[in-house]
């Protein structure tokens, strides 16, 4: 009896050494990180899920980075594309990008050469000023803003002057880029050129380094319009003004909303700078006839729905994808713009095949569909509305999926789809991903109001060259001089017009929709106020 007692015990042991050794093959067969980087594709690839249907790689998958490249270029010859002049303008490698051969061959040219005429910025430029010790301006960085917002003489500012000379070159290729009737900025993947990515590659990381220099070189132009305005070369400085709004136009038709920001930030500061040109010339009401007829024949901007469908929804469908192919730590990985990412553990990919991934793609897709109806709306309290309650109820939605990328919570779920666990991870990325059309809708109708501010401006002035004086009332521009008085954007009411013995003072009420007395950004306390004064008041410091 003892003896059987004994084998018995023996036996348990064993079994119980059996389990642990099996519970622990079971544990790292459920949550090892597995490499499924090969696996296929099962969704529906439609236009209703994935939005483009090709082209599609081996495995199923769409290659949003190629769609995103045809939908793009199509029909875009280097002659005519603005960013081929703009390379010219920087260099090989603008923001020291190092830019693939891949992005080179999507723009149909060479790789550019480096050379001593390649742009400089003005940091850049101040640093190595500094270093050679040559430098008698060390504030020369600090007064790049002063020097776009007033006239000023190339002896009062000689560093300036040599900047700007040593960018005659690039500049003038600016100008060539501004006039052409295209713009085409290849959205390459780097992490694409690098062996045995396994498509571990997102449109997320695709690299815009045009945009930064193009900005640059808009200020290095409004600052050359200043000082042109300085020696009284009027028609010179006019130029280099016109030139800044054509490279604003063109920058917003990159298909991002990155690059529609950049433009309506480099036009924002071309009006700014149209208003010290008609402060300073004071023309007569033909010559203002003949400022706005450039303004009005200038090329538009880009169409913020287009962008929408250009690449802001492929990058969201992209990220999707990749969640699919590789795990939830995509979306980190993509986020912090890393190559090295977390594979998924088996209990991961588990959860992520119990979904109903044809589900979250029309998810995706659908609320792609309603902020673009969203964008349409022509009105802007209406669209403004629209917009917030996009917002809202996506913050709503989602807010149950916070912890949707937690191991834990997906091993403490069944290995199959539990309901509504399909939509939450649609949510989930849509938090993420979905675009700030807020800003957005607010940085254009900020340069619009701009643009209608400085239209009344040139009006006014040409009242005044007629009669001596401001009007009383802006009714009094219509129909001679404006056919309509537009309202403020901002609150549909009549823009707010105090004229006094010298000047006016002109503003909308701006994005905050509060009439904080005319006082903008540049102003101290800082308001939101979209202003024009006459005459400009000194900058404060």
């Amino acid at each position: 009896m003892r003896k059987l007692l004994k084998v018995f015990g023996v036996i348990v042991v064993v079994l119980g050494i059996l389990a642990v050794i099996c519970a622990g093959l079971g544990y790292r067969y459920y949550f090892d990180p597995v490499d499924i980087s090969q696996r296929k594709a099962k969704f529906t690839i439609s236009p209703e899920t994935t939005f483009v249907t090709e082209p599609v790689d081996s495995l199923g998958y769409v290659d949003y980075e190629a769609a995103v490249n045809q939908r793009l270029s199509k029909g875009i010859k280097p002659e005519e594309n603005a960013v081929v002049f703009l390379l010219k303008a920087t260099g090989p490698n603008p923001e020291r990008a190092n830019l693939s051969d891949r992005f080179f061959q999507a723009l149909g040219i060479p790789r550019p050469v480096k050379t001593p005429d390649d742009y400089v910025n003005q940091r850049l430029f101040a640093d190595e000023k500094k270093a050679s010790s040559e430098s008698r301006d060390p504030d020369f960085f600090a007064e790049e803003q002063p020097l776009m917002s007033r006239p000023w003489l190339a002896k009062d500012h000689p560093v300036c002057v040599e900047w700007l000379e040593k960018n005659a070159v690039a500049l003038k290729y600016a100008d060539q880029a501004s006039r052409c009737p295209k713009y085409y900025h290849p959205a390459i993947i780097p992490q694409r050129d690098t062996p045995g990515h396994n498509g571990r590659v997102s449109l997320l990381n695709a690299l815009l380094p045009i945009l930064q220099p193009t900005r640059d070189m808009a200020n290095a132009l409004i600052c050359r319009a200043m000082l042109k305005l300085g020696e009284g070369r009027h028609d010179e400085a006019w130029a280099d003004l016109l030139t800044v709004h054509r490279l604003s136009r063109r920058t917003s038709h990159g298909g991002t909303y990155i690059g529609n920001l950049v433009g309506y930030a480099i036009e924002i500061k071309a009006f700014e700078a149209d208003l010290v040109y008609l402060e300073l010339v004071k023309p007569n009401a033909n010559k203002i006839q003949s400022l706005l007829h450039d303004l009005d024949n200038l090329p538009p901007h880009g169409d913020i729905v287009a962008t929408l469908n250009q690449m802001e929804r492929l990058m969201f469908l992209d990220t999707l994808q990749n969640v699919y192919r590789h795990g939830l730590h995509e979306l980190d990985a993509a986020a912090n713009n890393k190559n090295e990412m977390k594979r998924p553990t088996r209990a991961t990919r588990t959860w992520l095949n119990a979904q109903d991934w044809n589900v979250i793609f029309t998810m995706g897709n659908e609320w792609y569909d309603r902020c673009e109806a969203a964008c349409r709306i022509p009105n802007r309290a209406e669209r403004t509305a629209e917009i917030a309650d996009l917002k809202s109820e996506l913050n709503l939605l989602s807010d149950a999926s916070r912890n949707i990328m937690s191991d834990k919570l997906v091993a403490s779920v069944t290995w199959s789809a539990t309901s509504g666990q399909s939509e939450r991870l649609a949510y989930f990325v849509l938090r993420m991903m979905s675009p700030a059309l807020d800003k957005i809708n607010d940085a254009k109708d900020r340069r619009e109001q701009m643009a209608q501010n400085f239209r009344i401006a040139c009006a006014l002035a040409a009242y005044k060259a007629d009669n001596g004086r401001y009007p009383d009332k802006l009714d009094a521009l219509q129909p001679k001089y404006l056919p309509t008085i537009p309202l403020d954007l901002f609150s549909g009411e009549p823009l707010i017009y105090e004229p006094d013995d010298d000047g006016y003072l002109l503003y909308s009420v701006g994005v905050n929709g509060e009439d904080e007395g005319g006082r903008s950004y540049d102003d101290l306390p800082k308001g939101d106020d979209i202003v024009v004064r006459m005459p400009r008041p000194p900058r404060q410091k």
